[in-house]
């Protein structure tokens, strides 16, 4: 009997020497250099700069540096007739310029295993011999995954010809033995491919046979796939995260040297395709390079590159907004549509970490029909069972969803991972196609030639799927042909079983986030009550907003580099629109300090016991829905209600009560001990809340990314009591400050109970200093129940409170917004908070993950002092019959107050909604009021909060001409009423809807 391996080791044997002989080298080329450590040097000043001599072997940068290099030769007389170029080799990133205009990138990028690199620049098809080379490189001191940590040294500079017969047989010969190694021995297609590979081994001869070797090969490459074999719709694809392991700045330059070097290989490949996703990468380019951008635009003309996705980035979908979401809709298609003119129908997010279920309503309600990713095959707990199937949100919205079966979307076309995919593809039974994404990506770059190579071998091939060269799109279109009864259907979120940490990581990015989407909320609701809208400003702080909403940035997976460009950004941003602010509320009321002006953007109206510091009063006043109160100065302190606050007040029994709940602290611990509901006559916690414990965090593999479950089998240690008193009283309020250290932090709380409240609110300030360690706070609370609400976007999910089965115990962290909430059917209890994510959940106890301190990919990661707020909140009814929505949001949407002097009008209600029912719980909340995108009307959106079908009416103060119910991004044309300033409104259970006001 042959022994199998001794012939497949022979024919690997030969396929590596054919790869190193593919290129005959000539002379090193003459190179000189232009250097920056820290910044690019723009094209302009490179063209005129004096460059310094440099030679193989020499260091040229260190991380991150920037340079140009000039490579400058003659091709040598003997290579006439053959394809010429030059083999360059920086050791990190480069883009050849050619008449100002980016050509074609290199990479220090290897793959080991399928010796995939760009290293090699094509010039001449057919050289005379003699040409002058001259080329200009721009050049980063990084390779594909950001900094190396080593110098960077000049490692090839040559001029080469491609010997094309052996370049040929090796890439025939490579996936032949690859096919080999995937086929049953004892099949006939194996017999004949070994013995094939064998015959090529004995007529080689030094290359003296090649063209019968080939022969042989093009005959084993020419048998035809099985009539059952799947079809592999396969686009070149660059996966290009727009911050990680670099900053934005390397990758705008990294966005040229992938779109160029994609053009190039459909110069290279007739059948080739290509595509990108991310407008806000296609602004780049063509900010940074214009002429790369037009090419870019003809080629999308020709049908040779494929624009995907249509949000501006591809962005988080645990901790981004509603608004934001919808926003990053709007701004992608309008790109798309302004440079392209077209409209992109798919969500395209490879490489996001978990989905929430109100996506498919927003993603339908914004032109998008299709959603791809295939994330979830990372889970380590239990396997998603679909691979094309029709994905159900919240409200019933459903939205054909494919997840890759290749597990991957940097596949290099190897046909084990076709034919492994094409075994894992689940919907195999009534569905002909999967999709493929290949080309190296993450860092960028895309496919290489031997990628495209790979693929030209099996678009027909015995053994393998049949590989076809195509859009996305057309994939789509065609599984949108399977009947819709035939294929499965998922009901609610995606959750993806891992990067739990990232609710948490990065708090300061969360933070800011949080304030930027709700300060965009309010600037555009006073734009419409000044009617003045400085829109140019808003859609540039709206687009770097939803930039740092990147899958990398907001989940607190990137490099400090990363999130000091991005704290810089957004303080800025907060800068910019609280100048907005005061300039359209100045607009409105005027300069002065005659009175004050509360403006509340809420939907309902607010009691509010307003501090006013200067004058050492609270005042309890209520503001109308989304409106304001006007208070005279002069007048402020003879207003009913107004009670004086005492700062000097430093005894603290460990007890605070107001007319509602009673509440006792632990004297030795500072726990909550008893929280105790007056009006229900029931104690709210079993156990003690407030409980301050700093957990192990040693996750396994992926730092910043990652809580692994086995944290749960360590021993916390509690935070330790230092010191408590009272440090502000009046008849409506009670502050107390506590004072905690655990581990090498401190932290510092102010608790706040208020008169005729049922929220405890605790404002922390911690001084965080811990190496790998999780800061939560927990609350035992006496609710009994097995499934537990929290706040996503534009409406809620319920989530079990117990480990039942393998999916329910791998949610042992889930994300919420601004409030999770634990509820029997006639009590319940709240947990409120300003800007944090992550929580758990089980039997009855719930907690809030404050802080984490990984140490990867960023070392100082959130080592500074923190400031933030959670709540507690008993409440009477379940979540749907309480205050809960209210609390949360005006928890996080404090009142504006402006000191001013003109407006004559004591109070005003821009919207307001009057619901048809006495439930407590708001279920109708305007979400969002703002100018319209054309400039002409006005637009307001509404959901429905709890899951519920309702009724209620909308009012204005303004009588509209017409109201138009539109999409979410402010298309449609049907009228629903005239000449009015109220609509009587239908909900369905977390119905978004959408209108147009046109005076």
């Amino acid at each position: 009997m042959k022994n199998i391996n001794i012939y497949l080791d022979r024919a690997r044997r030969l396929t590596h020497e054919l790869f190193t002989q593919r290129f005959t080298k000539g002379a090193d080329l003459e190179v000189g250099f232009i250097y920056d450590k820290i910044v690019p040097i723009p094209y302009e000043e490179a063209v005129n700069a004096t460059f310094k001599p440099i030679k193989i072997g020499d260091c040229w940068a260190e991380n991150w540096g920037c340079a140009w290099f000039k490579f400058k030769g003659e091709v040598p007389k003997e290579y006439q007739g053959q394809k010429v170029g030059v083999i360059i080799d920086i050791a990190g990133e480069g883009l050849y310029f050619k008449d100002g205009s980016p050509r074609v990138a290199i990479t220090y990028k290897r793959d080991n295993h399928h010796h995939i690199g760009k290293a090699w620049v094509p010039l001449f098809d057919v050289a005379e011999g003699g040409e002058e080379i001259d080329l200009l490189f721009d050049a980063g001191a990084n390779d594909l995954f950001g900094a190396k940590d080593e110098k960077y040294i000049l490692k090839q500079a040559q001029v080469a010809y491609l010997n094309e017969d052996k370049y040929e047989l090796n890439l025939d010969m490579r996936v032949l033995i690859a096919l080999a190694e995937q086929l049953e021995q004892d099949s006939t297609r194996f017999q004949k491919v070994l013995y094939g590979l064998n015959e090529v081994c004995n007529l080689y001869k030094e290359g003296q046979g090649i063209k019968e070797c080939l022969k042989i090969t093009k005959e084993l490459l020419s048998k035809p796939a099985n009539a059952s074999e799947l079809t592999v719709y396969s686009i070149g694809h660059a996966h290009l995260d727009l911050a990680w392991l670099w900053p934005i700045r390397e990758t705008r330059r990294k966005g040229g040297r992938t779109f160029s070097t994609a053009l190039r290989m459909m110069d290279e490949f007739p059948e080739y395709k290509f595509g990108a996703s991310q407008p806000q990468l296609y602004e780049w380019v063509k900010q940074d390079y214009p002429q790369l951008f037009e090419e870019v635009k003809e080629a999308v003309k020709a049908g040779r590159w494929e624009l995907q996705g249509a949000m501006w980035v591809e962005p988080d979908m645990n901790i981004s907004g509603g608004e934001a979401l919808v926003r990053q809709c709007l701004y992608g298609k309008k790109l798309y549509m302004d440079e392209f003119g077209k409209d992109v129908r798919n969500l395209w997010l490879p490489d996001v970490f978990g989905y929430s279920a109100a996506l498919p309503q927003i993603l339908k309600k914004s032109g998008v029909d299709y959603f791809m990713t295939q994330k979830i095959s990372w889970n380590e707990t239990n396997k998603f069972p679909h691979h094309t199937f029709y994905w159900e949100g919240i409200d019933g919205t459903q939205i054909l969803t494919h997840f890759l079966p290749t597990n991957d979307y940097n596949l290099a076309n190897w046909p084990e991972q076709l034919r492994n995919a094409s075994k894992r593809y689940a919907q195999s039974d009534v569905s002909d196609e999967f999709l493929n994404l290949y080309g190296i990506g993450d860092g960028g770059g895309g496919p290489g030639r031997l990628h495209i190579e790979f693929g030209k071998r099996q678009q027909n091939l015995e053994g393998t799927p049949k590989f076809k060269f195509a859009f996305a799109e057309e994939f789509f279109e065609k599984i949108n042909q399977i009947p819709k009864e035939k294929l499965p259907t998922w009901v609610g979120e995606l959750y993806l079983e891992y990067h739990r940490g990232t609710y948490t990581s990065q708090a300061l990015m969360k933070k800011y986030n949080r304030l930027l989407e709700l300060t965009l909320r309010d600037v555009e609701f006073l734009a419409v009550m000044a009617n003045k809208m400085p829109k140019q400003e808003i859609d540039e702080i709206w687009k770097n907003t939803l930039l740092n909403q990147f899958h990398d940035i907001l989940p607190g997976s990137s490099i400090k580099w990363a999130y000091e460009d991005a704290h810089k950004m957004s303080e800025e941003n907060l800068t910019k629109l609280s100048e907005i602010k005061d300039d359209l509320m100045k607009n409105m009321f005027g300069e002065g300090d005659d009175a004050y002006y509360l403006v509340n953007s809420l939907s309902w109206d607010r009691e509010e016991l307003l501090v006013m510091e200067e004058s050492e009063i609270t005042v309890p006043v209520t503001i109308p829905a989304m409106g304001y109160v006007k208070i005279d100065k002069a007048e402020l302190a003879q207003l009913h209600g107004v009670s004086k606050l005492d700062l000097d007040v430093v005894d603290f029994d460990f007890h605070l009560e107001n007319n509602v709940l009673s509440i006792d602290f632990d004297s030795e611990t500072g726990e909550i001990i008893s929280m105790y509901d007056k009006e229900a006559h029931r104690e709210t916690l079993k156990g003690k809340a407030n409980t301050l414990l700093l957990w192990e965090d040693k996750p396994n593999n992926w730092d910043a990314w990652d809580i692994n479950h086995f944290y749960l089998e360590t021993t916390p240690e509690q935070a330790k009591l230092v010191s408590a008193k009272v440090i502000s009283q009046s008849n409506d309020l009670v502050k107390v400050e506590m004072k905690f250290t655990v581990g090498e932090s401190t932290i510092t709380e102010i608790i706040t109970l208020e008169e005729n409240s049922r929220q405890l609110t605790i404002e922390s300030e911690v001084d965080w200093k811990e190496n790998r360690k999780m800061l939560r706070v927990a609350a035992e609370t006496s609710i009994h129940k097995g499934e537990a609400t929290y706040e996503i976007q534009y409406g809620s999910l319920k989530r079990p409170t117990h480990d039942n089965t393998s999916w329910d115990a791998a949610k042992f962290e889930t994300a919420a917004h601004r409030f999770a909430d634990l509820s029997e059917p006639d009590y319940g209890f709240a947990l409120l908070n300003d800007c944090k994510y992550g929580h758990r959940i089980r039997d009855n106890v719930m907690e809030l993950t404050l802080l984490r301190s990984p140490k990867y990919p960023d070392p100082d990661c959130d080592m500074r002092v923190h400031n933030f707020t959670f709540a507690y909140m008993p409440h009477m009814g379940d979540y749907t019959h309480s205050e809960v929505l209210q609390a949360a949001h005006e928890l996080n949407s404090p009142v504006m107050i402006h000191l001013g002097g003109k407006e004559s009008v004591s109070d005003r209600s821009c919207f307001r909604i009057e619901q048809n029912s006495a439930n407590p719980a708001i279920q109708v909340k305007i979400e969002t009021v703002k100018p319209s995108e054309d400039g002409k009307d006005t637009i307001i959106r509404l959901y429905e909060t709890c899951g519920r079908p309702v009724d209620v009416t909308l009012f204005s103060e303004t009588v509209w001409s017409k109201i138009v119910e539109t999409n979410l991004l402010e298309a449609g044309d049907e009228v629903v009423a005239e000449s009015t300033n109220c609509l009587d409104l239908g909900f369905t259970p977390y119905e978004i809807r959408t209108f147009r006001l046109i005076k």
